[in-house]
């Protein structure tokens, strides 16, 4: 399905090799390494054709493009669809992920967000971040050194309103 796939190949550095990969194999366009915070004004109209070139590829041929990758599910907002649908993913993608709750981390004994981001990015690949307001998701992309995606804030959902353009392309 694709919003199972579009979903979840969108976090940074895996975005960005993907992207590059296709980008450069079909129009010699070089895009820079930088980490992704995940939301319509990081991706320019090439890497969202791209993403979108990829999900239709993995729809038919799927391939496990995040071998030996972790994701973090940090969802502070109650969800269904949305986690199981990055969890699945990952693992059809070949990776794994974990579940991280907000009450079972040390934020909720004092630890700054800061601090957290910078052990998480110790131990995971990326971080999806499913929360309440827009400045916790960007305060968790200040602070870590891995690609934060916007799973879900108050203010966006782009993920799924990424979903919902592929959609309508097919």
């Amino acid at each position: 399905c694709t919003p199972l796939i579009l979903t979840n190949i969108l976090f940074g550095s895996f975005l960005k090799q993907a992207c590059r990969r296709i980008l450069q194999q079909r129009d010699g366009i070089d895009i820079d390494q930088r980490v992704a915070r995940v939301w319509r004004e990081d991706l320019v109209p090439a890497e969202v054709d791209a993403v979108f070139d990829l999900a239709l590829a993995l729809k038919t041929e799927p391939e496990p493009l995040c071998p030996h990758k972790t994701l973090g599910l940090y969802f502070a907002k109650p969800s269904t669809r949305t986690r199981v649908s990055f969890s699945v993913a990952m693992v059809q993608l070949g990776g794994a992920f974990v579940p991280l709750q907000p009450e079972e981390l040390q934020l909720s004994r004092g630890e700054s967000l800061e601090d957290t981001a910078r052990v998480l990015s110790r131990y995971l690949d990326a971080i999806a971040i499913r929360t309440f307001a827009q400045s916790e998701v960007d305060a968790w992309a200040d602070a870590a050194s891995i690609p934060i995606v916007n799973a879900l804030t108050d203010e966006e959902h782009p993920c799924q309103a990424l979903a919902d353009c592929q959609t309508l392309v097919e």
